[in-house]
């Protein structure tokens, strides 16, 4: 028997990220059920998803401790989805050179990982053009942070991340335009996953991270989006590709 999915599922967006730093790109949820037979479970009557925009730490004199504290009472639900851009590491080398003055490379210290935990955030998608601009090192660091406090993180190549709200499993999957996130380029190989994800989850949640910036870019429009000689995907195509999927 197929099994009793969520009368409900509310999504919210918190504006939590208007306090850290104006948003540099788009992060658009979508949410899907999935068909697939399951064991017959009872689940919840509803779940409750909260997404924000760029998240973008820096180091701070008092810690951090200043960063969330207004924004708790809005990161509450099931799950709370944050985009982080940059790293929470020590290492690695920037990708901006020393002289450079319109380049931006983003770094907080690994501790604030647990800043984030403590905000009520439950998991991370890393699928965006900061995630690694202190390279590999610092990506890797920054995971390693995430996994020491218990934050999920999704959004690297073939990563899904799995959540499970009472009977109901969530997949969690975030894309980017770039080599170092699963790829929003790709659609074919996108739907892949998120069919890949639907086989062993009942709801699907995709986060992309797409589109040129500006008061110029602020509605999307068909066709392929360019910005700073970059190939920012087409948003549309991607978002009709993977809900069908």
């Amino acid at each position: 028997m197929a099994p009793e999915l969520p009368r409900s599922v509310r999504v919210a967006c918190a504006p939590a990220v208007r306090l850290l730093l104006p948003a540099l790109a788009l992060l658009l949820g979508l949410v899907a059920t999935s068909g697939a037979a399951r064991a017959e479970t009872k689940s919840p009557s509803s779940v409750s998803i909260t997404a924000v925009g760029d998240i973008a730490m820096a180091p701070s004199t008092d810690g951090g401790g200043g960063f969330f504290p207004r924004m708790r009472s809005a990161l509450t639900g099931d799950v709370v989805l944050g985009n982080l851009e940059g790293t929470l590491a020590t290492g690695g080398t920037s990708k901006c050179s020393p002289s450079s003055t319109n380049c931006f490379a983003f770094r907080a210290p690994p501790a604030y990982a647990s800043l984030l935990r403590r905000a009520g955030f439950t998991i991370m998608n890393l699928a965006n053009n900061h995630a690694l601009d202190y390279g590999p090192t610092g990506q890797s660091q920054t995971v390693a942070a995430l996994d020491r406090v218990g934050l999920r993180h999704t959004g690297r190549p073939g990563e899904i991340a799995y959540v499970r709200v009472g009977n109901t499993r969530i997949a969690l999957l975030g894309f980017a335009p770039y080599a170092w996130a699963q790829s929003l380029l790709d659609i074919p190989a996108a739907v892949r996953l998120v069919r890949r994800a639907a086989a062993k989850a009942d709801i699907v949640l995709v986060t992309m991270h797409a589109g040129a910036e500006g008061a110029a870019h602020e509605h999307v429009r068909p066709g392929t989006e360019t910005f700073l000689g970059e190939n920012r995907g087409n948003a549309i195509a991607f978002s009709h590709a993977v809900v069908k999927a």
